[in-house]
C-alpha cells in the first residue's frame, strides 16, 4: 500500500517528468504527480500510476512502466536460466547476460529483460561499465534493486488491482 501520498508542486512535478523523459525517453502528458512511500521507499506516481522509485540520488522506473513502454535503451538481456534467480532478488551475474544496450557506465540505472519474451523482470544499478563486458567473464554485473515479486512490485499490484 502506498502511504503518505502528497501532490508535488507544479515546478517539482515538471522537473521530475522532464528528468524521466531525458533518462528513459518515456513521455507523460499533463496530470497529477504525487510522491508516496512503500515500505519506506519513495515512489512517484503520475495520475495514480507508479512511475518511478527514488534510490539514493537515482530515479528508477517501476516495472509496470517498463512493461507498458519497454524502452529500447538501458537494458540488459539475460538467458532464461538466470530469470528465476533474478526474480528472487539475486544480482545479475556476468554469465547470464546475453545482450545489452551500450554505452553505460558503472552506477547507471539499467533494466533487465529475459531473452525469450523481452519482458522487464528487474531494475538495478550497473556494477561495471559496458566497456568492461568484453573483459569480464564472471562476477556481478548489476545490483538488483526492484524486481518482479518484491515488496514494491506487490504493493503496486495491490494498489492497481
Amino acid at each position: 500500500m502506498i502511504k503518505n501520498r502528497r501532490a508535488l508542486r507544479k515546478r517539482d512535478a515538471k522537473a521530475l517528468i522532464e528528468r524521466f523523459f531525458d533518462e528513459w525517453g518515456i513521455e507523460f502528458g499533463d496530470g497529477l504527480v504525487e510522491e508516496g512511500r512503500i515500505n519506506g521507499t519513495v515512489i512517484y506516481m503520475h495520475d495514480g500510476h507508479p512511475i518511478a522509485i527514488k534510490y539514493n540520488d537515482k530515479l528508477l522506473p517501476t516495472l509496470n512502466i517498463l512493461i507498458a513502454h519497454r524502452p529500447q535503451i538501458k537494458y540488459i538481456t539475460v538467458d532464461m536460466g538466470a530469470v528465476p534467480h533474478i526474480v528472487n532478488g539475486a544480482d545479475v551475474m556476468m554469465p547470464g547476460i546475453v545482450d545489452f544496450h551500450a554505452p553505460f557506465e558503472k552506477g547507471d540505472v539499467l533494466w533487465v529483460r529475459d531473452v525469450k519474451n523481452k519482458m522487464p523482470i528487474a531494475v538495478g544499478i550497473a556494477l561495471i561499465s559496458s566497456s568492461e563486458f568484453g573483459r569480464e567473464k564472471k562476477g556481478k554485473a548489476l545490483k538488483n534493486i526492484h524486481y518482479v515479486g518484491d515488496k514494491i512490485w506487490n504493493a503496486i499490484k495491490g494498489e492497481l488491482g
